[in-house]
């Protein structure tokens, strides 16, 4: 909870600097992992709604372990101002790319 606090003073600190939009990513609290869960999603979503004006962008790249309907749940449960749409994995690098010489596969 404490890393959340941080991060909340982090983003008032954004907004006080004119950020008008702040990207939001939940993570389970046990295993900081992403997370589709509406809980922690509506828990953090009221939560920065009652410290900033911003608009609250909420994002769908999740993890190689979720399908795209886990990335969308909460999004479309909480009909957000803003959503990223990560259809699949961009960077999470489980895959081989013939357009990156050299490349090492986890």
């Amino acid at each position: 909870m404490e890393q959340i606090a941080l991060r909340a003073v982090s983003l008032k600190t954004a907004v006080e600097a004119g950020a008008a939009i702040l990207r939001v990513h939940a993570r389970d609290a046990a295993t900081s992992r992403p997370t589709g869960d509406l809980d922690i999603w509506f828990h953090l979503l009221r939560s920065l709604k009652q410290r900033t004006p911003a608009v609250l962008t909420m994002t769908t790249g999740g993890s190689t372990f979720m399908s795209i309907e886990d990335r969308l749940n909460a999004p479309d449960a909480a009909k957000p101002e803003l959503c990223s749409c990560n259809r699949g994995s961009m960077n999470f690098g489980t895959h081989d790319d013939p357009e990156i010489p050299g490349q090492l596969v986890a």
